[in-house]
């Protein structure tokens, strides 16, 4: 996400922020995507879907053209500092970006909603000024400072989603897993040591908790 945050920057000029609880509180589970808002400044939402897409397009077509043991000199006269510069960003964050997929998505009005692509497998999905998200987001991360234990709730979230979507659809009576949001679930488990703080001292005992305090949904 730091990489490309820094490239939403070079594209519009804009600040890049990464949010939704899961992505943000390191919680992300392997199918997990990372959403990423990007804050425009006034008269810069017309055109800032096409600018990110373009941009990441050409950084794709860079690792393409230099990665592939191709002359620069021939291929890409005025791109070789460009290319080291990528390089570089990706040294810096173990990624590559030779199998860039962009994509526009666009919601029901035809008005741009949000940029979508994959890198290194990872789903990606950027959205323009998501000030609900990036509140919900800061009120998360200062919860899990508040009760600290080495990121015990961070640590307990982890383990609470693992099972409730890998495991809670194979036990339960009644497919809940689509009718609660990401930010529900994290607020159940809030709940959870706000009631129970003084008695949780493991991602094990709030998961245990959490199956006693919510049983009564199934």
């Amino acid at each position: 996400s730091v990489f490309v945050a820094k490239h939403i920057r070079k594209a519009v000029m804009g600040k890049g922020f990464t949010f939704g609880n899961s992505s943000v509180l390191h919680c992300l589970l392997p199918d997990d995507y990372v959403d990423i808002s990007v804050v425009l400044w006034k008269g810069g939402e017309s055109n800032w879907s096409s600018a990110i897409s373009d941009h990441f397009a050409r950084l794709s077509l860079l690792a393409a053209t230099h990665g592939s043991g191709s002359d620069p000199k021939k291929d890409a006269e005025d791109d070789t500092g460009e290319w080291e510069e990528l390089q570089e960003d990706m040294h810096c964050t173990s990624l590559s970006v030779s199998r860039f997929a962009s994509r526009i998505v666009l919601d029901s009005d035809e008005s741009v909603s949000k940029v979508t692509m994959t890198m290194d497998d990872m789903r990606i999905n950027i959205q323009p000024n998501a000030r609900k998200e990036l509140c919900m987001t800061t009120f998360f991360e200062e919860f899990s400072e508040l009760v600290d234990q080495n990121c015990l709730f961070k640590r307990s979230l982890v383990l609470v989603r693992a099972w409730w979507f890998y495991e809670a659809p194979l036990v339960m009576t009644t497919d809940l897993t689509a009718e609660f949001s990401e930010i529900a679930l994290t607020f159940m488990l809030c709940v959870i040591f706000n009631l129970h703080h003084e008695h949780i001292s493991s991602p094990m005992q709030a998961l245990g908790t959490f199956f006693a305090e919510y049983q009564v949904f199934d």
